[in-house]
């Protein structure tokens, strides 16, 4: 791949990476959204898609890689906090009730 095409997808990864954290923090601040559910589809679809990077190397393809990865990390950015939270106060809810 050239050069002056590569430097594309860096930036395509920024700019949906920003995108996916606006939506996350809009999408995980409506009543009744799991945000730990949120957190772990984003590693996931990342993951996944991660896996499957080197099927081909063509320009496309490496932008349709780098728009859903950028906006699947962008996702486990945001929900970092309401899934820490979520894990905290299940933690010792646990503690609580075995104690």
């Amino acid at each position: 791949m050239e050069t002056s095409k590569s430097v594309w997808l860096v930036s395509t990864i920024g700019i949906t990476n920003t995108i996916g954290r606006v939506v996350c923090g809009v999408v995980s601040s409506l009543p009744g959204v799991d945000a730990l559910l949120i957190n772990n589809a984003a590693l996931t679809i990342g993951g996944l898609v991660t896996i499957i990077s080197g099927l081909s190397l063509s320009f496309g393809y490496q932008i349709f890689y780098s728009t859903v990865f950028g906006l699947a990390i962008g996702k486990k950015e945001c929900g970092r906090l309401h899934t820490l939270l979520k894990v905290v106060v299940h933690w010792n809810f646990c503690l609580y009730m075995y104690a």
